[in-house]
């Protein structure tokens, strides 16, 4: 099994199911030279930061980011099962129909049709982004919403594509 490490993370992962479409200089552990370790400039500060950290503690899960066109984007992935459990995404307030402008960090969470109507409520909560809109929520990381609160949205989520929870 080849695997690759993404651009600027030093973080390798398995090619699989999903197709390779990193550079061959990316590939078994090579960087180019002067490459920036660009994963610290997504997802670390504040909310999102404390989120990943958990993550990392908890399940020994790291952000991958798989594609080149969006290279500050990435998935949560269960190591058992392979399945996304959350998507880590950076884009314009404008797409979740937010007011301001600029960028907000989102994370997608897998949480089941019930829990998601509750949560959602256009400020803090919305529908997913890029997702099943009646399994998965938007929470925002801005810090509208605490880290622990998130990280047991996590939990819940990182169970039902272990098949733990039904």
């Amino acid at each position: 099994l080849d695997s690759i490490i993404h651009p600027g993370t030093g973080w390798e992962r398995p090619c699989g199911p999903l197709p390779c479409r990193w550079p061959e200089a990316f590939r078994n552990g090579r960087r180019p030279e002067g490459e920036a370790n660009a994963v610290d400039a997504y997802f670390s500060m504040g909310t999102a930061a404390a989120v990943r950290e958990y993550l990392w503690k908890a399940y020994g899960v790291r952000p991958e980011f798989l594609w080149e066109k969006f290279p500050n984007n990435a998935v949560l992935r269960h190591p058992g099962t392979g399945k996304w459990f959350g998507t880590l995404i950076s884009l314009p307030r404008s797409r979740l129909k937010l007011s301001g402008s600029g960028a907000v960090e989102i994370i997608n969470l897998k949480c089941g049709p019930q829990l998601t109507g509750a949560l959602i409520d256009g400020r803090r909560y919305l529908p997913a982004y890029h997702m099943n809109k009646e399994h998965w929520v938007a929470v925002l990381l801005d810090g509208t919403v605490a880290a622990e609160e998130i990280c047991r949205l996590a939990d819940l989520s990182f169970a039902l594509v272990a098949g733990t929870l039904s």
